[in-house]
């Protein structure tokens, strides 16, 4: 059982209704549409006796007005999700991502509305496209789950100690800077540079720098920190410096802290799918790999800890079972790794990576990215 849902335009009461109707699983409604003047009771309702399949049309501008209501849903069918699998699949452009909603006040508000007799239409569309394929099938029931894991990070957020951020902002930076000025730490840096240089410079100007070292007798193509490190010049430590605060401040400083932090949670919008690759973006910063300098600030609630794996962590405990599984075995016989491969990949990346498996000790072929 299926049940499709469609929120009504908020209401000056703060209660949001909803438009809802059962439909099967070829998407042929069964009853009647109801309107229901509370749609997370109605939600929860349905949720607690028959658990259906969610139908809606994003998960990222639908299911955070469940959550801050308090409901939870076990399944979905996202048709935005979708109908971007289908069309690619197919060779069609995708159509414009819809923004996925964050937690600041608002923003749902500014969803377009759909009539419920549109959602239907869609769903019994893709699910012809998709019912005599199984693997598509569940590829789409993944994906739809995948949305919901998203929404439900991006709600609950990662414990993060706003007094602990401050106090790192505060010690590398100085105080927080009132207007268009410059942290302390900032400005003192710029000026070591400049009296290096012993001219004006804008060590954030990539055009400035390369003139600056050309003044000096040294001929540079880039700024990278790379090609930095190998100068001898009094002006390199104090440059990276630079760049490490103003990286700092920029994507992880107070006005960051403002819009994404809230009651100790470190709030993200994870957008599931959003490249080519399958893998999830995000908005929010650091929020798929929280930078180096802020995981100080993370601090588990009382009574909690965190635990901690990478992927080297991981991989020995998924590989042993996945390998009982025919279909892994197939993907293995054809991703075997050959010396041809080492050959493709630059000296720099092959140089970071492994070279070889550390479950089966055989040499290491690229990143696959299977999907069932």
């Amino acid at each position: 059982m299926r049940a499709v849902v469609v929120p009504h335009p908020s209401a000056s009461g703060g209660v949001r209704g909803g438009s809802v109707a059962l439909i099967d699983d070829a998407g042929v409604p069964v009853g009647d549409i109801w309107e229901c003047r509370d749609l997370a009771a109605t939600v929860t309702e349905l949720e607690s006796s028959r658990s259906p399949r969610w139908v809606w049309t994003s998960t990222a501008t639908v299911y955070p007005e469940l959550l801050r209501a308090g409901v939870r849903v076990q399944r979905c069918h996202d048709l935005a999700t979708t109908a971007a699998i289908l069309n690619t699949r197919d060779g069609i452009p995708p159509d414009p991502v819809e923004e996925p909603v964050d937690e600041r006040p608002g923003l749902f508000d500014a969803a377009p509305g759909v009539g419920i007799a549109t959602v239907i239409e869609r769903f019994a569309e893709q699910r012809r496209r998709t019912a005599t394929d199984r693997r598509l099938d569940l590829l789409v029931a993944a994906e739809s789950a995948g949305t919901l894991a998203a929404a439900e990070m991006g709600f609950d957020g990662l414990p993060f100690s706003v007094d602990a951020h401050r106090a790192l902002l505060e010690r590398t930076l100085g105080r927080r800077p009132l207007g268009y000025e410059q942290p302390t730490r900032i400005a003192e840096v710029i000026e070591e540079i400049q009296t290096v240089f012993g001219r004006p410079v804008n060590p954030a100007s990539h055009v400035e720098v390369l003139d600056a070292f050309r003044r000096e007798g040294i001929e540079l193509t880039s700024t990278r920190k790379h090609v930095l490190r190998e100068l001898d010049h009094p002006a390199v430590p104090l440059l990276l410096r630079h760049r490490d605060l103003s990286k700092l401040y920029s994507t992880n400083g107070w006005s960051w802290l403002d819009t994404w932090v809230h009651d100790n949670r470190f709030r993200p919008v994870y957008v599931p799918g959003a490249v080519v690759s399958g893998r999830w973006a995000s908005r929010g910063g650091g929020a798929l790999q929280i930078p180096k300098a802020l995981r100080s600030s993370v601090v588990a609630d009382p009574g909690h800890t965190f635990v901690i794996a990478d992927a080297g962590q991981l991989e020995p405990r998924i590989s042993p079972p996945c390998r009982e599984i025919p279909a892994w075995s197939r993907l293995r016989a054809v991703t075997t790794c050959t010396p041809r491969w080492r050959q493709q990949r630059s000296g720099e990346i092959a140089r970071k990576r492994r070279s070889r498996c550390s479950v089966c000790s055989t040499a290491r072929p690229p990143v696959i990215l299977v999907r069932c």
